[in-house]
């Protein structure tokens, strides 16, 4: 199915299933975002940025919440 097909068959939902689709695609994105995050993680993308975090940490530069 195309992504076209698939539009216009989102039209065709009743609003209780419309609701449930849009509920299971934020599902779907959400675990797409924490895969993407985890990878990044561990590829090491992140490593400069916890760095200055850290060193902000140990200098005293963060306030407490």
């Amino acid at each position: 199915m195309s992504l076209v097909e698939l539009k216009e068959q989102t039209k065709e939902l009743s609003s209780n299933e419309f609701f449930e689709f849009a509920r299971w695609v934020r599902e779907l994105e959400a675990e797409a975002w924490d895969q993407e995050i985890k990878s990044d993680l561990e590829s090491g993308r992140f490593d400069g940025l916890l760095a200055e975090i850290q060193a902000d940490i140990d200098s005293g530069n963060i306030k407490p919440l």
